[in-house]
């Protein structure tokens, strides 16, 4: 067996319970963990937390942000001193599930000489059905893990755990000093949604010193533009993707199906791990087989496409599922879902299961997808950024507050001005008190306590954030009907979803 890896995270005084399930799976899984944390709030939490090593910082983040987190720089001199071969950052209250002895070793193997890293599912409840209905994170990351070599690469840059940008820094930085980023794609790590503080503006500030320093011939206004550009650019291609396959799955037969499947893809597929066929009209039946992946759309897969998919489905024992593969592009035309073709509908009619799906001029609506004997993936690809497209599809009308005031929320306001026209624009909301009661395009920018009293002053709150829509959601629900807040999402490219639960 490999060393033990020491993960470092900094535990916070609430939301205790929570934190105690997350930090339990990982050190049930033979992970070492250490906290982080200012003497006061170690003597109010280390009791809570016996198998828990918990290291006093010296500083934090107070001064900067109003709460005592410790300094990335600061968590990893901890690592270098008390950590092992490889060493690893997560959030506290990142749960670790569907893990195994071989997945360790699979990840120590891959962290010798890569930054590897995980994307969080984000899930309402740790069930099986809260699994199957959440979503993968794309806005930030919450787990890394790498040799302990690397940390004589990382300089103090300021950078903070639990603020924006760190995390888009790490990789930044390393790959900056030859380091390779890989994403393993297993879907094994979960956090539930809650709600939170947060503060774009300082998140500007942060990515702007981290330019000025780095890439100084980087504007101020294109800062955090630019860190998200270069972020994405370094994490989605598909070589660098791993998968862990088991050794029973290897035997298992998969049939990969996809009218528009291109010979490229084809090659793709068929260098897994797994025994895969990628389907041809009339030499296959797909009773032969042990899964069925539906491609419903003609684009790039990585070789772990197939390995990712009926991974999902053997550990989740599912039928069906939501493959948390990410597709972008500016391609003006409907989000497409294609059902099971009619010979798998006469195959797998075992039962039906509902999924939801949009179509272009349509409402948000559900569809009856019939499954069966064989387990069927299912992908979905969302490809739209014409704005004004976009808008006559999923255009709301009255007036409307934008939450919060940031960079993101303000490019949307540039770009959605001209083609919104049936939404009045009657103001901002912002946490930031250096932003309230000022100005910005002509709008005042108010406390979250002036406007969540008067309902009748707005009809819709905009939620428009990349990192944080979801635990916005979650604040705003407590004082704000439901059917008043729409979630815009930046990171499918473009995707509006009114948030009703």
């Amino acid at each position: 067996m490999s060393s033990s890896i020491v993960l470092a995270t900094s535990i916070a005084p609430k939301g205790i319970e929570n934190q105690q399930r997350a930090v339990a799976s990982w050190i049930k899984n033979g992970f070492r963990v250490i906290s982080c944390n200012v003497r006061e709030e170690i003597e109010m939490i280390a009791g809570s937390f016996p198998e828990v090593e918990f290291v006093e910082v010296k500083r934090d983040s107070r001064e900067i942000n109003g709460k005592p987190c410790p300094y990335i720089y600061d968590m990893l001199q901890v690592l270098r001193e008390r950590g092992t071969e490889i060493c690893g950052i997560v959030n506290s209250d990142i749960h670790l599930k569907y893990f195994s002895q071989e997945m360790y070793e699979y990840l120590h193997e891959q962290a010798q000489e890569n930054l590897v890293f995980l994307r969080r599912q984000e899930v309402l409840g740790l069930d099986k059905k809260d699994e199957i209905n959440g979503v993968t994170f794309f806005g930030g990351i919450d787990t890394f893990f790498f040799h302990k070599k690397m940390i004589d690469l990382i300089e103090d840059d300021g950078l903070i755990l639990g603020q924006a940008m760190w995390d888009y820094w790490f990789p930044i930085v390393l790959e900056e000093k030859g380091i390779k980023l890989r994403e393993m794609v297993n879907p094994i790590t979960f956090h539930v949604t809650h709600a939170t503080r947060w503060d774009d503006s300082l998140t500007e500030g942060i990515s702007y010193e981290i330019c000025e320093k780095h890439f100084p011939e980087i504007k101020r206004e294109d800062a955090v533009e630019y860190l998200k550009d270069r972020f994405f650019s370094i994490i989605s291609s598909p070589e660098g993707q791993i998968c862990f396959v088991p050794e029973e799955l290897k035997v298992k037969r998969i049939l990969v199906r996809g009218e528009k499947l291109d010979e490229e893809n084809r090659k793709r597929l068929q260098n897994s791990r797994l025994d895969v066929t990628v389907w041809q009209e009339g030499t296959e039946e797909a009773e032969d087989f042990d899964y069925v992946i539906e491609i419903p759309y003609q684009t790039e897969v990585s070789v772990v496409f197939a390995e990712a998919a009926v991974w999902i489905m053997e550990m989740r024992n599912l039928v069906k599922q939501q493959v948390p593969v990410y597709w972008r592009g500016n391609r003006s035309g409907d989000v497409i879902i294609e059902n099971c073709n009619t010979l798998l509908r006469q195959k797998f009619n075992r039962e039906i299961k509902p999924i939801v799906i949009w179509r272009k001029n349509e409402p948000l609506q559900k569809v009856e997808v019939q499954t069966g004997n064989c387990p069927v993936c299912i992908a979905t690809v969302w490809i739209e950024e014409d704005e004004t497209v976009i808008w006559n599809r999923e255009k709301t009308v009255g007036r409307v507050l934008i939450f919060p005031a940031g960079f993101i929320a303000r490019k949307w306001v540039k770009r959605y001005r001209p083609v919104a026209k049936e939404i009045e624009l009657v103001g901002w909301v912002d946490n930031n008190p250096d932003l309230q009661d000022t100005d910005i395009f002509g709008m005042k920018v108010f406390r979250p306590d002036e406007i969540l009293g008067k309902q009748n002053a707005y009809d819709k709150i905009f939620i428009i954030s990349n990192l944080y829509a979801e635990e916005i959601y979650q604040s705003l629900s407590e004082y704000v009907p439901k059917e008043k807040l729409v979630i815009w999402n930046e990171y499918d490219g473009k995707k509006w979803r009114d948030m009703q639960r």
